[in-house]
């Protein structure tokens, strides 16, 4: 089990790069799957509610 601890941080602030570019540059299904969800503003809303935690 971890134990809590607390430490100094690098960086003031807390970065996410999230690699999928809005307008894909290749033209394949597997690249068009994802353009809905990643339009949709409750992903993101969630991805972020979730990265906050």
């Amino acid at each position: 089990m971890f134990q809590p601890q607390t430490t100094a941080l690098r960086f003031a602030f807390r970065a996410v790069k999230f690699n999928r570019p809005w307008m894909s540059y290749r033209r394949h299904e597997s690249r068009q799957l994802y353009d809905q969800i990643c339009r949709d503003l409750g992903f993101w809303r969630e991805s972020l509610d979730m990265m906050a935690v």
